[in-house]
């Protein structure tokens, strides 16, 4: 199963859909009620400013077992909405990126850390126009509640990162630019259950993380660069989106080649075992994007820019899916999950037994 966010050529706004994979067909439907769900959301939240209805992306959907959606909005609230897509909550911190739920069935998601007397806290190094945005993680339980968050600046710097904050490129406010928190759903070689394998993009960083004691475990930098989505694989091994990119002029720019990067923690080693049949395929992403090893050794990506998903083995394009708007346009999308069934198995019987009004 796909679950698909991106735009609706037939809503002309984002929708959320799952697709049958082995008959291409789509199994559900869930929009966006944009007045229900915001009606309670100041348009300007402090750190944020809330997107249009026709702008608005659902992003990073996560479906529940009763086949209820969990998304957020990419720099703005998180919203929860039923399987007849009725609001039940919408929480109006900054939220951004993933969301991941843990082995307890609490969430996991990017946040901005707020200070409602001063906006968003900034740090200031020796010069006051010197400020970091200082990104976050929040765990939420499914009412919605923030149960802990978790300032992830002052995770770099009490486990003694400081100069990997303050002494790498030019000095930017949006340095940190979190974008995954994964949790690991068992113990490991190398982890235990609970643990978060997490990513910072503008510092090309991914370091896994023990919230119970507030340590670092193990960090690198590189080879990936500007990376979006880290996965546990299996009890030693990690993957990395490496988008291979780097910011000039306000933009993105980089050799045209985004990569699958496999951490061995065994023996301490990179590997690109996908790389031949990305470049074949042509895969870039100057940003965002997702991907999923699966058990058998295929890899789900999700070329984000443009708008493509594909299944790969290493030597072989299983199948590609492009979100088409029209014939001369690609429809935004906004990081889809491959599912296998009995991963949702849950869910599928809630919406199979589903009566919508």
């Amino acid at each position: 199963y796909l679950l698909l966010s991106g735009l609706d050529r037939n809503d002309n706004r984002h929708a959320i859909k799952l697709i049958d994979l082995s008959t291409n067909t789509i199994t559900h439907k869930w929009n966006l009620h944009y007045d229900s769900v915001f009606s309670n959301t100041p348009e300007d939240g402090g750190s944020y400013k809330l997107f249009s209805k026709e702008r608005l992306r659902m992003f990073h959907p996560l479906l529940m077992d009763d086949g209820s959606i969990i998304f957020n909005t990419q720099e703005g609230p998180l919203v929860r909405i039923d399987a007849c897509s009725g609001h039940v909550w919408t929480n109006n911190h900054h939220f951004h990126h993933s969301i991941e739920i843990d082995a307890d069935r609490d969430i996991w998601v990017n946040t901005v850390i707020f200070d409602k007397t001063k906006g968003y806290p900034k740090v200031h190094l020796w010069d006051k126009n010197k400020k970091i945005r200082e990104d976050g993680i929040a765990r939420i339980d499914e009412n919605g509640s923030i149960l802990e968050e978790i300032s992830l600046l002052k995770v770099l710097q009490d486990n003694g990162y400081t100069g990997l904050l303050y002494g790498t490129r030019m000095f930017v406010e949006d340095r940190i630019h979190a974008n995954d928190a994964t949790p690991a759903l068992e113990d490991g070689k190398y982890w235990k259950k609970g643990d978060l394998l997490i990513s910072l993009r503008d510092l090309s960083t991914v370091f896994l993380y023990r919230p119970s004691t507030g340590k670092i475990l193990w960090l690198k930098t590189g080879p990936w660069l500007f990376q979006h989505d880290t996965d546990f694989i299996d009890d030693s091994k990690i993957s990395i989106f490496g988008n291979q990119t780097i910011p000039e002029n306000g933009t993105f720019t980089g050799k045209g080649a985004s990569d699958i990067f496999i951490y061995d923690f065994e023996n301490d080693t990179v590997s690109t075992p996908y790389k031949d049949i990305l470049r074949e395929s042509g895969f870039y992403s100057r940003a965002e994007g997702r991907s999923r090893v699966l058990e058998d050794g295929r890899l789900f990506v999700e070329e984000t820019i443009r708008g493509r998903l594909m299944m790969l083995s290493e030597n072989d394009i299983i199948w590609s899916f492009i979100n088409r708007y029209d014939e001369n346009n690609i429809g935004q999308i906004s990081w889809s999950r491959y599912y296998q069934p009995h991963e949702i198995s849950d869910a599928l019987n809630s919406l199979k037994h589903l009566r919508c009004n």
